[in-house]
Protein backbone atom coordinates (compact mmCIF):
# COMPACT_ATOMS: atom_id res chain seq x y z
CA UNK A 1 0.00 0.00 0.00
CA UNK A 2 1.31 3.42 -1.00
CA UNK A 3 0.58 6.91 0.29
CA UNK A 4 1.02 10.42 -1.04
CA UNK A 5 1.25 13.19 1.56
CA UNK A 6 2.21 16.79 0.95
CA UNK A 7 1.94 19.11 3.96
CA UNK A 8 3.66 22.24 5.23
CA UNK A 9 3.51 23.81 8.68
CA UNK A 10 1.29 20.95 9.86
CA UNK A 11 0.68 19.51 13.31
CA UNK A 12 1.39 15.90 14.17
CA UNK A 13 -2.36 15.19 14.29
CA UNK A 14 -2.87 16.55 10.78
CA UNK A 15 -0.19 14.29 9.30
CA UNK A 16 -1.43 11.27 11.23
CA UNK A 17 -4.99 11.95 10.04
CA UNK A 18 -3.70 11.76 6.46
CA UNK A 19 -2.09 8.40 7.16
CA UNK A 20 -5.34 7.15 8.71
CA UNK A 21 -7.45 8.41 5.80
CA UNK A 22 -5.28 6.87 3.10
CA UNK A 23 -4.50 3.57 4.80
CA UNK A 24 -7.45 2.88 7.10
CA UNK A 25 -5.02 1.84 9.83
CA UNK A 26 -5.37 2.41 13.56
CA UNK A 27 -2.70 4.92 14.59
CA UNK A 28 -2.71 6.21 18.18
CA UNK A 29 -0.67 9.26 19.19
CA UNK A 30 0.56 9.72 22.75
CA UNK A 31 0.79 13.51 22.97
CA UNK A 32 2.85 13.53 26.14
CA UNK A 33 6.11 15.44 25.57
CA UNK A 34 4.80 16.88 22.27
CA UNK A 35 4.57 20.69 22.58
CA UNK A 36 1.20 22.17 21.59
CA UNK A 37 2.86 24.62 19.19
CA UNK A 38 5.01 21.95 17.48
CA UNK A 39 4.75 22.00 13.69
CA UNK A 40 6.20 19.96 10.83
CA UNK A 41 7.77 22.53 8.52
CA UNK A 42 7.47 20.27 5.47
CA UNK A 43 6.68 16.61 4.85
CA UNK A 44 6.33 15.39 1.27
CA UNK A 45 6.14 11.77 0.10
CA UNK A 46 4.65 10.63 -3.19
CA UNK A 47 3.54 7.05 -3.90
CA UNK A 48 5.69 5.74 -1.05
CA UNK A 49 5.16 2.48 0.85
CA UNK A 50 3.24 3.05 4.08
CA UNK A 51 5.89 1.77 6.47
CA UNK A 52 8.69 3.71 4.75
CA UNK A 53 6.60 6.88 4.82
CA UNK A 54 5.76 6.33 8.50
CA UNK A 55 9.43 5.81 9.35
CA UNK A 56 10.32 9.04 7.54
CA UNK A 57 7.60 10.95 9.41
CA UNK A 58 8.70 9.49 12.76
CA UNK A 59 12.28 10.60 12.12
CA UNK A 60 11.14 14.04 10.98
CA UNK A 61 8.96 14.64 14.05
CA UNK A 62 11.43 12.98 16.48
CA UNK A 63 8.85 10.39 17.46
CA UNK A 64 9.05 6.68 18.26
CA UNK A 65 6.93 4.00 16.59
CA UNK A 66 5.69 0.87 18.32
CA UNK A 67 3.81 -1.87 16.46
CA UNK A 68 1.43 -2.79 19.30
CA UNK A 69 -0.39 -5.39 17.23
CA UNK A 70 -0.90 -6.40 13.63
CA UNK A 71 -3.48 -3.61 13.21
CA UNK A 72 -2.45 -1.00 15.80
CA UNK A 73 0.46 1.46 15.70
CA UNK A 74 1.44 3.70 18.62
CA UNK A 75 3.35 6.94 18.09
CA UNK A 76 4.95 8.76 21.02
CA UNK A 77 7.79 11.11 21.86
CA UNK A 78 9.87 9.60 24.66
CA UNK A 79 12.26 11.91 26.54
CA UNK A 80 15.63 12.27 24.84
CA UNK A 81 18.91 12.13 26.69
CA UNK A 82 22.21 13.98 26.43
CA UNK A 83 24.75 12.25 28.67
CA UNK A 84 28.48 12.16 29.15
CA UNK A 85 29.87 9.49 31.50
CA UNK A 86 33.39 8.18 31.91
CA UNK A 87 34.01 4.85 33.68
CA UNK A 88 30.67 5.16 35.44
CA UNK A 89 28.97 2.34 37.31
CA UNK A 90 26.24 0.88 35.10
CA UNK A 91 23.70 1.07 37.94
CA UNK A 92 24.35 4.81 38.28
CA UNK A 93 23.81 5.28 34.55
CA UNK A 94 20.60 3.23 34.59
CA UNK A 95 19.34 5.14 37.63
CA UNK A 96 19.96 8.44 35.79
CA UNK A 97 18.05 7.14 32.76
CA UNK A 98 15.13 6.20 35.03
CA UNK A 99 15.09 9.62 36.71
CA UNK A 100 15.08 11.58 33.45
CA UNK A 101 12.64 9.34 31.57
CA UNK A 102 10.32 8.41 34.42
CA UNK A 103 10.61 4.75 33.36
CA UNK A 104 9.97 1.87 35.76
CA UNK A 105 13.29 -0.01 35.84
CA UNK A 106 14.27 -2.96 38.01
CA UNK A 107 17.97 -3.94 38.14
CA UNK A 108 19.11 -7.44 39.06
CA UNK A 109 21.97 -7.75 41.63
CA UNK A 110 23.96 -9.56 38.92
CA UNK A 111 24.13 -6.38 36.82
CA UNK A 112 27.62 -4.98 37.42
CA UNK A 113 30.35 -3.15 35.50
CA UNK A 114 31.49 0.28 34.36
CA UNK A 115 30.79 2.07 31.11
CA UNK A 116 31.82 5.21 29.24
CA UNK A 117 29.33 6.91 26.95
CA UNK A 118 28.65 10.18 25.18
CA UNK A 119 25.03 10.54 24.03
CA UNK A 120 23.40 13.54 22.36
CA UNK A 121 19.62 13.82 21.95
CA UNK A 122 18.80 10.10 21.78
CA UNK A 123 15.50 8.51 22.98
CA UNK A 124 15.97 7.06 26.46
CA UNK A 125 14.82 3.56 25.45
CA UNK A 126 17.53 3.38 22.77
CA UNK A 127 20.14 4.55 25.28
CA UNK A 128 19.03 1.96 27.83
CA UNK A 129 19.18 -0.90 25.32
CA UNK A 130 22.63 0.21 24.12
CA UNK A 131 24.02 0.50 27.67
CA UNK A 132 22.64 -2.89 28.71
CA UNK A 133 23.84 -4.68 25.57
CA UNK A 134 27.33 -3.19 25.87
CA UNK A 135 27.90 -5.12 29.10
CA UNK A 136 26.14 -8.28 27.81
CA UNK A 137 22.96 -7.93 29.85
CA UNK A 138 19.41 -7.92 28.51
CA UNK A 139 16.11 -6.09 29.10
CA UNK A 140 12.79 -7.80 29.71
CA UNK A 141 9.59 -5.82 29.08
CA UNK A 142 6.89 -6.66 31.62
CA UNK A 143 3.29 -5.50 32.06
CA UNK A 144 2.50 -1.90 33.09
CA UNK A 145 5.68 -0.60 31.44
CA UNK A 146 8.07 -2.30 33.87
CA UNK A 147 11.52 -3.10 32.43
CA UNK A 148 13.84 -5.57 34.14
CA UNK A 149 17.60 -5.57 33.49
CA UNK A 150 19.01 -9.04 34.12
CA UNK A 151 21.70 -11.47 32.98
CA UNK A 152 20.67 -13.72 30.05
CA UNK A 153 21.32 -16.82 32.18
CA UNK A 154 18.71 -15.64 34.68
CA UNK A 155 16.26 -15.10 31.87
CA UNK A 156 16.63 -18.74 30.80
CA UNK A 157 15.63 -19.88 34.29
CA UNK A 158 12.43 -17.83 34.19
CA UNK A 159 11.06 -19.19 30.92
CA UNK A 160 7.80 -21.09 30.58
CA UNK A 161 6.43 -23.42 27.89
CA UNK A 162 3.06 -22.95 26.22
CA UNK A 163 1.23 -24.73 23.38
CA UNK A 164 -0.63 -22.73 20.70
CA UNK A 165 -2.94 -24.77 18.41
CA UNK A 166 -3.87 -23.29 15.03
CA UNK A 167 -7.47 -23.55 13.81
CA UNK A 168 -7.38 -22.09 10.32
CA UNK A 169 -3.82 -21.13 9.32
CA UNK A 170 -1.72 -23.93 7.90
CA UNK A 171 1.79 -24.12 6.41
CA UNK A 172 2.16 -24.24 2.61
CA UNK A 173 0.67 -27.35 1.05
CA UNK A 174 2.85 -29.99 -0.61
CA UNK A 175 0.24 -30.35 -3.36
CA UNK A 176 -0.27 -28.15 -6.41
CA UNK A 177 -2.53 -28.18 -9.42
CA UNK A 178 -1.16 -29.63 -12.65
CA UNK A 179 -1.03 -26.79 -15.16
CA UNK A 180 0.51 -27.28 -18.59
CA UNK A 181 2.98 -24.57 -19.46
CA UNK A 182 1.83 -22.14 -22.14
CA UNK A 183 -1.91 -22.79 -21.89
CA UNK A 184 -3.00 -20.67 -18.94
CA UNK A 185 0.22 -19.08 -17.74
CA UNK A 186 3.68 -18.15 -18.89
CA UNK A 187 6.78 -19.47 -17.17
CA UNK A 188 7.04 -22.34 -14.73
CA UNK A 189 4.39 -22.96 -12.03
CA UNK A 190 5.42 -22.50 -8.40
CA UNK A 191 7.02 -25.67 -7.07
CA UNK A 192 5.43 -26.82 -3.79
CA UNK A 193 7.67 -27.69 -0.82
CA UNK A 194 8.70 -31.34 -0.54
CA UNK A 195 10.36 -31.57 2.89
CA UNK A 196 9.37 -30.47 6.41
CA UNK A 197 12.31 -28.05 6.50
CA UNK A 198 11.20 -26.41 3.25
CA UNK A 199 7.59 -26.22 4.44
CA UNK A 200 8.61 -24.42 7.65
CA UNK A 201 10.96 -22.14 5.72
CA UNK A 202 7.97 -20.91 3.68
CA UNK A 203 5.63 -20.65 6.69
CA UNK A 204 5.32 -16.87 7.15
CA UNK A 205 3.58 -17.05 10.54
CA UNK A 206 6.51 -18.99 11.98
CA UNK A 207 8.92 -16.34 10.72
CA UNK A 208 6.80 -13.59 12.30
CA UNK A 209 6.64 -15.31 15.69
CA UNK A 210 10.39 -15.89 15.73
CA UNK A 211 10.95 -12.12 15.62
CA UNK A 212 9.33 -11.60 19.06
CA UNK A 213 11.37 -14.24 20.91
CA UNK A 214 13.72 -13.05 23.66
CA UNK A 215 17.32 -12.31 22.68
CA UNK A 216 20.51 -11.55 24.55
CA UNK A 217 22.89 -8.62 24.05
CA UNK A 218 24.48 -10.30 21.00
CA UNK A 219 21.05 -10.81 19.37
CA UNK A 220 21.27 -14.56 20.02
CA UNK A 221 17.78 -16.00 20.33
CA UNK A 222 17.10 -17.23 23.87
CA UNK A 223 13.48 -18.30 23.38
CA UNK A 224 12.55 -21.43 21.47
CA UNK A 225 9.76 -22.01 18.97
CA UNK A 226 8.85 -25.38 17.43
CA UNK A 227 6.05 -26.31 15.04
CA UNK A 228 4.39 -29.73 14.73
CA UNK A 229 2.91 -30.01 11.20
CA UNK A 230 1.02 -33.19 12.09
CA UNK A 231 -1.05 -31.54 14.83
CA UNK A 232 -0.73 -27.98 13.47
CA UNK A 233 0.51 -26.54 16.78
CA UNK A 234 3.28 -24.22 17.96
CA UNK A 235 5.24 -25.07 21.11
CA UNK A 236 6.95 -21.95 22.46
CA UNK A 237 9.34 -21.58 25.40
CA UNK A 238 9.98 -18.02 26.56
CA UNK A 239 9.05 -15.47 29.22
CA UNK A 240 5.39 -14.91 30.12
CA UNK A 241 5.37 -11.51 28.39
CA UNK A 242 6.63 -12.99 25.12
CA UNK A 243 4.22 -15.93 25.37
CA UNK A 244 1.33 -13.49 25.80
CA UNK A 245 2.56 -11.55 22.75
CA UNK A 246 2.72 -14.75 20.69
CA UNK A 247 -0.83 -15.55 21.77
CA UNK A 248 -2.02 -12.08 20.70
CA UNK A 249 -0.44 -12.39 17.25
CA UNK A 250 -1.93 -15.85 16.66
CA UNK A 251 -5.37 -14.69 17.86
CA UNK A 252 -5.30 -11.78 15.38
CA UNK A 253 -4.12 -13.81 12.40
CA UNK A 254 -5.64 -17.26 12.96
CA UNK A 255 -9.21 -16.27 12.08
CA UNK A 256 -11.85 -18.00 10.04
CA UNK A 257 -11.54 -16.98 6.38
CA UNK A 258 -14.49 -15.55 4.52
CA UNK A 259 -16.26 -18.26 2.55
CA UNK A 260 -18.89 -18.47 -0.17
CA UNK A 261 -21.51 -21.20 0.26
CA UNK A 262 -22.81 -22.76 -2.96
CA UNK A 263 -25.92 -24.96 -3.00
CA UNK A 264 -26.00 -27.45 -5.87
CA UNK A 265 -29.02 -29.53 -6.83
CA UNK A 266 -28.80 -32.44 -9.31
CA UNK A 267 -31.97 -33.14 -11.35
CA UNK A 268 -32.31 -36.16 -13.66
CA UNK A 269 -34.97 -36.39 -16.33
CA UNK A 270 -36.14 -38.90 -18.96
CA UNK A 271 -37.94 -38.67 -22.30
CA UNK A 272 -41.16 -39.66 -20.58
CA UNK A 273 -40.92 -36.58 -18.35
CA UNK A 274 -40.68 -34.44 -21.50
CA UNK A 275 -43.97 -35.84 -22.83
CA UNK A 276 -45.80 -35.42 -19.52
CA UNK A 277 -44.55 -32.01 -18.39
CA UNK A 278 -43.48 -30.32 -21.63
Amino acid sequence: QEVTIKVRNATVDQVVDEFRRQTGRNIVVDKKNIPEDFRIDEFIVEKELVRSALDAFVAKAELSLEQVSASLIMLSRPPRLTFNFRDADIKVVIDMIARVSGANLIISPDVKGTITLSINNVPWSEVLDAVVKTLNFTTVRESFGIIRIIHPDELLKQMETRVFPLKYIQPPSIYSAKVEEGKTLSGRPVTPPTTIEEILKRFVLKQVLETVLSRDATSRTLGKLDFDPQQNIFVVRDTKVVLDKVGEIIAQLDIEPEQVILDVKFVSTTNRDLLEFG
